[in-house]
């Protein structure tokens, strides 16, 4: 993250909070992307991509505590979207599911006062 955010600070200008794109969740790995929302017009270069969320239909909850207990948060998504008989949607192996820290812990010292939007994108 501290390597974004700084080529953020040389290249971009950030028009919105930090993110974890959790790209594919296969066993026990999982990939990740790191970014942030940009003005338009941004370019990328070998090592930051530019890129887009696929459209379709998502799913949004609030978390508010500490991050350490964002996996309980998730769970609890991931069952209602059981009951709901939604679906995460798969485009060539990856996933779209996105932790979204709208606090920032260096604004908020009191972990229990963040905030983090659990995003994810589901299939039609």
């Amino acid at each position: 993250m501290p390597e974004i955010l700084g080529w953020l600070g040389k290249h971009a200008r950030q028009t919105g909070p930090v993110f974890f794109n959790y790209t594919r969740m296969d066993g026990g790995k999982m990939e990740m992307e790191v970014g942030a929302p940009v003005a338009a017009g941004a370019k990328g270069d070998d090592r930051v991509k530019i890129g887009t969320l696929p459209g379709g239909r998502y799913v949004t909850a609030t978390w508010t505590g500490p991050y350490d207990r964002l996996h309980g948060a998730h769970m609890q998504l991931h069952d209602w979207l059981a009951r709901q008989n939604l679906h995460p949607v798969e485009a060539s192996g990856r996933t779209t599911l996105l932790e979204v820290y709208i606090t920032d812990p260096d604004e908020v010292a009191d972990p229990r006062q963040w905030v983090t939007d659990l995003v994810f994108r589901l299939g039609d």
